[in-house]
């Protein structure tokens, strides 16, 4: 239920109450001391599974916030501490079609002054330990989340409404789920010695038998997971990423489908098992921006129906692919953390 509470009329607050004990408020400021902060935020959550997704010219224009690099909006997030085992996260940008709804730019799990950069749209989730946070490895790397599917567990509470200071409710552009991906069957890359031991036997799947839905041909989209390839680094600084990426295919279609049994099922890509880069990459971090380098993969994907196992199937099934520079495609991101 939403309700309006005594805020200063130069807020923006963002209010979702419930019977439990409050969550902490935070706040999105304008300055590096998160002393002028327009916009308030406070949380408790029924959420889940939705993914509660903002433009950010809706909620920041007219409130004293520059523009980030690149594009977007410059913020500074004034986070008290969340409680023992519990995370905020912010995503950006946001949509429902994207793995896990979103791209996480920072996971704070203590009280901090951090400065985050906001796309075109964004979302604010929160999350306590018991399950989730520890199923998504929090707590085993230094409180970072690493995998989107952590959406796909209970206990992830999406926020409610924005209420501009008139009472009016700034509605969100987009309430929905993380697209499903049900336990995806992921294979590790198979040595040569591995393939020689193999005995070769019928591809569960009919060649060519895949029939894509209507507008699911051939897309991208990040994966589920990312990885850190560079530690503490500083905005404006220019850093070496010598650390191998790697990326490897899934599929919805069934978890007990190998790789062999869909390479040649007939989607419209070239479907290839892993892929690792090991050049190294020189990334320029933006200014005003510290934290860890995150690497996250992006895939080739399709959606549709094939023949396997005697029947029908129906699901997703994505490729790891390069640019045409030969790069094994994906992106670099700062994620701040606390």
């Amino acid at each position: 239920m939403l309700r309006n509470v005594a805020v200063p009329s130069t807020l923006v607050a963002l209010l979702l109450v419930q019977q439990a004990s409050a969550v902490p408020d935070f706040t999105f400021c304008t300055d590096e001391q998160c002393t002028d902060c327009p916009v308030s935020v406070a949380s408790e959550g029924t959420g889940y599974p939705n993914c509660v997704i903002y433009n950010s010219d809706d909620i920041f224009t007219n409130q004293g916030f520059s523009g980030a690099s690149g594009g977007g909006t410059s913020a500074y997030l004034d986070i008290p501490d969340p409680g023992d085992g519990c995370y905020i996260i912010i995503k950006t940008p946001a949509d429902t079609t994207m793995a896990g709804c979103g791209v996480p730019i920072g996971t704070y799990s203590q009280a901090t002054c951090s400065h985050v950069a906001l796309k075109e749209t964004f979302m604010v989730q929160f999350c306590c330990g018991t399950g989730d946070c520890t199923a998504a490895g929090a707590e085993k790397r230094s409180a970072k989340f690493r995998a989107s599917e952590l959406l796909d567990n209970n206990g992830i509470v999406s926020l409610g409404g924005f209420i501009h200071p008139n009472g009016t409710e700034i509605q969100p552009v987009q309430v929905g789920t993380p697209p499903g991906q049900q336990n995806p069957k992921r294979a590790a890359a198979k040595t040569n010695e591995t393939l020689a031991k193999l005995k070769p036997r019928a591809a569960a799947c009919t060649a060519g038998s895949w029939v894509p839905d209507d507008n699911e041909v051939e897309y991208t989209q990040p994966a589920s997971s990312s990885e850190v390839v560079a530690d503490g680094v500083t905005g404006g600084s220019s850093i070496e990423i010598t650390t191998s990426r790697e990326s490897s295919w899934s599929t919805t279609l069934s978890a007990g489908l190998s790789f062999a049994d869909i390479v040649n099922i007939g989607v419209s890509f070239t479907l290839e098992e892993s892929i690792t880069d090991s050049k190294s990459y020189t990334f320029n971090v933006p200014d005003d921006e510290n934290g860890d380098v995150d690497w996250t993969a992006f895939l080739m994907c399709s959606t549709g129906t094939g023949q396997c196992n005697g029947g029908s199937v129906h699901g997703q099934i994505c490729s790891p692919y390069r640019f045409e520079s030969g790069e094994l495609a994906g992106m670099y991101s700062v994620i701040a953390t606390s």
